[in-house]
């Protein structure tokens, strides 16, 4: 080594000379182009050692490194890292102090929480939900009171310390990266919980007096809307559960119904269709023109279509809830028609006659006939050029509405289905052999996916037909001939939630003095607790008030029902069950599935399967399919005798 470097030496010249030909080089570089200034470092390069070549490329990579983020003004740099996901974000903010900065100024954890709410209904539902959309979408200054208050402070306490910050984007920064995850967990919690059948079951009584049975409802976050078999529209308060109005006017069964922000429209075995004020409960206008029960009704835009036992459908033009005029009337089908659904490009109907119907929503023209389903149809519904149906033949079908083509069937039910929903993940049905199966729609869609991976779970809780469900992100309700409306919550499912939340409801607002003192204290000493949940922890359960004063119920944001699980002993009729139902298969509801419905007049079970007046079933085993006396088939029995002589299926017409 020492040899080495003494012969290097040898080689050099002393320093003086060195540094005024280094100059004089320097000079004469400057003043050549930029061809020529690389020839000349390339040819010294090819001149010199392995070990030096490494020197001068450790020397190089420095330079050619430049931090964009520091270097480009802070809002471009902003607009370039809020295009992050999650992760990525976070690695950011590791980078260095300049990057953290940049991310905690630019507020970027609650930009990508605030972009999710807008996009995505789950997460927009979650916000309104466990209260935590009130830091959003709101000033600098409210978001630092917000947060304060959710972390234990009054709103006076709240604003003083707003003003002693120094920097309150960093207090807040901190604030929503740990509420990122906080929200990732509930959301894999819901996931889990669909997955595995965890759910708190709310049931309603609905104890009428007479003819039992829950044939349609609607529901929002604050009322369910039901029609009944004793020929009443209720309203249930949603967080008690209890009945708050009783619309009388139909005289016969309510056999469907839906409602906006300002009218319920029903349609009733009584062969009208009725219009009620939402608010008021008031009988704003009454449709006379089928001859016989009004199946189903949907209504958008302006538009009713209504569907009826007397194999007809008609379509509405609604000028205002008063002003209801009859469009045009659509024949084709040769039983009872059982459900309607549309959008702005096609109207979608099927029937006891085993057919699916596709009319153009602007002109009324027949389009095609989906023909598959071995029995007759009982539901379907119809979104983004897909339809999934329910038969009596007891399976499923998924249908491409542009072509006709069926992509699936789905079996798994030992009755009829009677009604089916579906969002962008999940297909739920329900039967009359008294369950609810929950499918995955994206397996379904799946052709080489296996038929037995799509069927997610089953619940067993009614004791009677399931006859009609809704569901979102996060619950499904349904109703039953057991004369009971089930609420099935994913969300809140008393354990897992409970172990999230902590039990802490952060003290948010301002409520009169004796009760805040009150809350103060108990917040004080559970203050350590909620802390070590992480700072975002305290807020994921709705607050108390936000602003002062009023009824707590009264608060935007904040639902009774999310309020922290009551005790299973829950007195009275409309009460709360802890439910993990495993696989559901173990129920004994064999009895009632085969218990004889009376063919009473104006009983909607007869009207959807085409019975009536007490009539005497005319059984004519035709062929095997056919097998009404079992009241499976909803093909009319008065026309089981003419089956055999079925007009051409281009008979379709308008009128």
């Amino acid at each position: 080594m020492m040899a080495t470097l003494s012969l290097s030496e040898s080689r050099g010249i002393n320093v003086e000379e060195f540094n005024d030909k280094l100059n004089s080089w320097c000079e004469d570089f400057d003043t050549m182009s930029d061809r020529q200034q690389q020839h000349i470092v390339e040819k010294l390069l090819n001149r010199m050692s392995h070990h030096q070549i490494g020197a001068v490329d450790s020397y190089i990579k420095p330079l050619l490194q430049r931090d964009f983020i520091v270097l480009l003004p802070r809002r471009l740099a902003e607009s370039v890292l809020e295009n992050l996901d999650a992760k990525t974000l976070a690695m950011a903010s590791a980078v260095s102090q300049q990057w953290r900065f940049v991310v905690a100024h630019g507020m970027l954890w609650r930009k990508l929480i605030e972009k999710h709410v807008r996009e995505d209904s789950l997460w927009r539902g979650l916000s309104e939900k466990r209260g935590w959309k009130r830091f959003l979408f709101i000033s600098t200054e409210q978001a630092t009171i917000f947060i304060a208050m959710a972390r234990g402070m009054t709103k006076q306490e709240a604003e003083a310390f707003r003003l002693t910050l120094n920097d309150q984007l960093e207090y807040q920064h901190e604030f929503y990266r740990d509420l990122y995850p906080q929200i990732r967990l509930d959301i894999n919690q819901i996931e889990e919980n669909w997955k595995n059948g965890k759910f708190r079951l709310q049931r309603i009584n609905c104890q009428s007096e007479n003819s039992k049975g829950v044939y349609c409802l609607q529901y929002d976050d604050h009322k369910i809307i039901s029609g009944l078999r004793d020929n009443t529209i209720k309203i249930w308060n949603r967080n008690t559960l209890q009945c708050r109005q009783t619309l009388i006017g139909h005289t016969g069964s309510v056999l469907c119904l839906q409602y906006d922000e300002k009218i319920i429209a029903s349609g009733s075995s009584d062969a009208t269709v009725r219009i009620w004020d939402v608010e008021t409960g008031e009988q704003l206008n009454t449709l006379i023109h089928h001859s016989e029960a009004v199946l189903h009704l949907r209504f958008h835009n302006g538009m009713l279509v209504t569907c009826s036992k007397d194999r007809s459908i008609a379509v509405w033009t609604m000028h205002s809830s008063h002003e209801i005029d009859l469009r045009r009337v659509l024949v084709g089908h040769r039983a009872a028609v059982n459900v309607v659904d549309f959008d702005d490009t096609y109207i979608v109907s099927a029937s006891g006659d085993r057919t699916i119907k596709v009319w153009r929503t602007d002109t009324c023209e027949f389009i095609r006939t989906l023909n598959g389903h071995k029995r007759g149809i009982a539901c379907l519904q119809y979104r983004d050029g897909l339809i999934v149906s329910g038969s009596s033949d007891n399976t499923i079908r998924l249908w491409d509405i542009e072509c006709g083509a069926c992509l699936r069937v789905l079996e798994g039910h030992e009755e009829l289905v009677r009604c089916i929903r579906f969002d962008g993940k999940r297909i739920v049905s329900g039967a009359y052999d008294g369950k609810i199966k929950v499918w995955d729609l994206k397996i379904a869609m799946d052709p080489r996916a296996s038929s037995s991976t799509i069927c997610i779970k089953t619940l067993v809780q009614h004791s009677g037909r399931v006859f009609r469900l809704q569901f979102d992100e996060f619950q499904i309700v349904s109703s039953s001939h057991d004369d009971t409306i089930l609420i099935w919550d994913f969300l809140n499912t008393g354990v897992d939630v409970n172990n999230l939340l902590q039990h802490n409801a952060g003290v948010v607002g301002e409520v009169d003095q004796a009760v805040q003192q009150q809350q103060h204290q108990q917040h004080q000493q559970q203050q350590h607790q909620n802390l070590q949940a992480g700072p975002a922890a305290a807020i994921m359960a709705p607050p108390p008030n936000i602003g002062g004063g009023g009824d707590a119920a009264a608060i935007p944001g904040q639902n009774q029902q999310h309020q922290f699980i009551p005790p299973h002993n829950n007195a009275g009729d409309n009460n709360i069950e802890m439910v993990d139902i495993g696989d559901g298969l173990n129920n004994d509801d064999g009895d009632e599935m085969e218990e004889d419905i009376p063919l009473h007049n104006g009983d909607p079970i007869a009207a959807v399967l085409g019975f009536e007046n007490h009539q005497q079933l005319n059984i004519i085993n035709h062929d095997d399919e056919d097998d009404a006396g079992q009241g499976q088939n909803l093909e009319d029995d008065d026309d089981v005798e003419q089956q055999q002589q079925l007009p051409p299926q281009n008979a379709e017409q308008h009128h």
